[in-house]
C-alpha cells in the first residue's frame, strides 16, 4: 500500500521552532495522537470552486457548523506553495520542490484554532510552529485572530493553508462521493522500529470515490479518468421542512453537496453569448 502521509518524516526531520522545546514537543505529540486525514489532490481541486462557500453558508444557516472531530490533523501535498518556497529561498534551495502541508485544527467556543507545519519533500526539511490562528467561518468575511507576536512570514505562510484545511474538514467530509480509506501499516512499522525509524501513524485517506449522474446513479471514480461531461459540484443548501402537529412548525434542513460528473483539471463550460439585434 502506498504511504500518502508524510507526518513521520516531519516528526523525524523537523527542528521545533519555539523558545520552549518542551512545548514544541507537546505540539508534535498532540498532532501525532489526533485523528489524521490525508487529502487526495483531485479532491482539493474542488475546494477552489465557489460551491464550497455556498456549502459553508448553508451549514451556518442550518446551525450545524461543526468540525467532524473536536481536534484533528489534515495534510496534503502541493507542487508549489509560494509562501513556503520563500523560506526555501532563504535556506538556499536552488529550485522549487513539492511541499507537504499539515494543519492541526481544534474547535473552541470562540472559533477554530489552527496550527501550521510544512515539510519539503526532496530536501527533507520541515518546520512546525506553535503560533495559533483563531478562525471563525461566517456568511460574510471570515474573522481571523492571531497572537500579537506572530512572525509576519509565518502569518503569510499559514493563513491560506489554515483556511484550506477548514474547508476540507467542513466541506469534503460532508460531501457525497468522498470516501475515507483507513491506512495502517503493522508489518512496515515493525520493520521500521527494528531499524530505529519512527513508525507511520494510522490515517484516513480522503479521496473521490464516486460521482453522480443526472439520473441519480453513481459511477466509480478513478484518478486520471477523462470523461467528456462537464464537471459540477452540486452545492450544499438548506431546505425549509415542515414538521410537528399539522406540519405547522418549520426548520431548516441541511442538504449536503455531492460530486456530479467531476473531472480534475476541467473547468465548467460557459454558454456562448448571442447578440440579438432588434
Amino acid at each position: 500500500m502506498t504511504v500518502f502521509s508524510r507526518f513521520h518524516l516531519l516528526r523525524a526531520n523537523t527542528p521545533i521552532e519555539t523558545d520552549d522545546t518542551k512545548n514544541g514537543m507537546h505540539i508534535m505529540l498532540a498532532m501525532e495522537k489526533l485523528p489524521a486525514f490525508v487529502v487526495q489532490n483531485d479532491a482539493i481541486e474542488m475546494l477552489n470552486r465557489s460551491d464550497c462557500v455556498a456549502a459553508i453558508r448553508a451549514m451556518i444557516e442550518a446551525d450545524i457548523l461543526k468540525l467532524p472531530y473536536p481536534e484533528m490533523r489534515l495534510e496534503w501535498q502541493v507542487r508549489e506553495a509560494e509562501s513556503a518556497q520563500f523560506v526555501g529561498t532563504l535556506l538556499g534551495f536552488k529550485e522549487m520542490e513539492p511541499i507537504h502541508e499539515f494543519v492541526m485544527l481544534k474547535e473552541t467556543d470562540k472559533g477554530i484554532e489552527a496550527t501550521y507545519s510544512f515539510y519539503f519533500c526532496k530536501s527533507g526539511l520541515g518546520a512546525i510552529y506553535e503560533d495559533k490562528f483563531r478562525i471563525t467561518p461566517c456568511i460574510g468575511e471570515w474573522r481571523v485572530e492571531y497572537q500579537k507576536d506572530t512572525n509576519p512570514i509565518i502569518k503569510q505562510m499559514a493563513l491560506g493553508p489554515c483556511f484550506l484545511a477548514i474547508n476540507m474538514a467542513l466541506v469534503l467530509m460532508n460531501m457525497k462521493g468522498i470516501e475515507r480509506e483507513v491506512h495502517t501499516f503493522p508489518a512496515l512499522n515493525k520493520a521500521r522500529v527494528k531499524k530505529g525509524k519512527p513508525s507511520i501513524s494510522q490515517y484516513s485517506y480522503l479521496r473521490i470515490g464516486h460521482v453522480y449522474r443526472s439520473d441519480g446513479s453513481t459511477v466509480k471514480y478513478t484518478e486520471g479518468d477523462h470523461r467528456t461531461m462537464p464537471m459540477h459540484v452540486r452545492s450544499a443548501h438548506t431546505r425549509r421542512q415542515h414538521y410537528g402537529k399539522n406540519n405547522e412548525e418549520t426548520k431548516l434542513v441541511y442538504i449536503p453537496s455531492c460530486i456530479v460528473n467531476f473531472n480534475p483539471g476541467e473547468t465548467p463550460s460557459t454558454p456562448k453569448q448571442r447578440i440579438i439585434k432588434s
